[in-house]
């Protein structure tokens, strides 16, 4: 993919939106189901901003410079590492719900295509990796999210392609949970 390519994924894939990257449907349509973010809330038993969340109610991120660069960010970080891994990407304007319990559902930043088939990819923006920030913590820190989106979508692969600072690492694979999921 040339750069003029790359440009021209990132202007068709380029929407105005409220703050958090989502229109105004997919923010109604979010307190329709426990999304990615919500499960992790559930599971960390944090229930009262698990409901806050679910009703509209929780904390507004628009005003977060680390949520809104993420933002920005995110469709380019997706085009860059689909192009450097050789991936197809498929962009989804809306949520994708678990066929039999529609009441899970995920609004995922794409879908990807490799040789071993679909997948999940969830695109990050973190401060840069150190003692405290590393690879195991953040794969802990959306652990839930990628149980939650993989059990919605029934794709069993996971992946997180994080920006850490200004460097783009490589993939995160996060394998899918069949005890716990």
């Amino acid at each position: 993919m040339t750069y003029m390519e790359l440009h021209q994924l990132l202007d068709a894939n380029f929407k105005v939106v409220t703050p958090l990257g989502l229109t105004d449907k997919q923010r109604e349509d979010k307190k329709t189901y426990i999304g990615g973010s919500t499960a992790k809330l559930i599971w960390d038993g944090k229930w009262d901003e698990a409901y806050d969340r679910i009703t509209g109610k929780g904390e507004d991120l628009s005003g977060i410079f680390h949520v809104q660069l993420g933002n920005v960010t995110e469709k380019f970080n997706l085009a860059w590492q689909a192009d450097a891994n050789d991936w197809e990407l498929r962009f989804e304007d809306e949520a994708i719900r678990h066929p039999k319990y529609p009441f899970i559902g995920a609004l995922v930043d794409a879908i990807g295509k490799d040789n071993e088939g679909e997948f999940v990819i969830d695109a990050k923006h973190i401060s840069e990796l150190n003692e405290w920030n590393t690879i195991e913590k953040v794969s802990e820190r959306y652990y839930w999210q990628a149980q939650n989106n993989m059990r919605a979508t029934a794709i069993e692969r996971f992946c997180l392609s994080i920006i850490s600072g200004n460097k783009l690492l490589k993939p995160i694979w996060i394998p899918f949970d069949y005890d716990r999921a």
